[in-house]
C-alpha cells in the first residue's frame, strides 16, 4: 500500500482558507505550506517550521529536504499533533457552532 510521508501545499495567494491545507494536516503527516493568506494561522505558531516563502521554490525545497531529514517518530509526532489541531479547531461539529454562532448574531442584529 502506498504511504504518505509528507503533504506540500504550495499555494501562492488564490486560496483563503486553506481546505487542501487542513486536509493535508488531518492525514497526520507533516504538512508544509507557503506563507499565503491564513495558512500560517491555520497551522498554528507551533508548527512554523513547516512554513516557507510563498512563490519561492527554494524555501519550499529546504523547508521539505529538512523535513524529509528528520527521524521517523519527529514526523509522525509532528504529524500527531497536526491532526489533532484539525480535530480541534476545524471539524465538522466545531464548523457547526460556528455557523450557529453566526447565525444567532445575525438574527439578533
Amino acid at each position: 500500500f502506498p504511504v504518505t510521508i509528507m503533504v506540500v501545499v504550495p499555494a501562492t495567494g488564490q486560496e483563503t482558507f486553506g481546505l487542501t491545507l487542513v486536509e493535508g494536516m488531518a492525514c497526520g503527516v507533516p504538512t508544509v505550506c507557503s506563507d499565503a493568506n491564513a495558512f500560517p494561522e491555520i497551522i498554528g505558531v507551533d508548527n512554523q517550521d513547516l512554513v516557507f516563502k510563498g512563490g519561492n521554490a527554494e524555501s519550499c525545497a529546504v523547508r521539505m529536504a529538512a523535513w524529509l531529514g528528520k527521524p521517523d517518530l519527529e514526523r509522525r509526532t509532528k504529524g500527531a499533533q497536526l491532526r489533532q489541531r484539525v480535530l480541534r479547531n476545524y471539524s465538522s461539529e466545531n464548523a457547526a457552532l460556528y455557523e450557529n454562532a453566526f447565525s444567532r448574531a445575525k438574527k439578533n442584529k
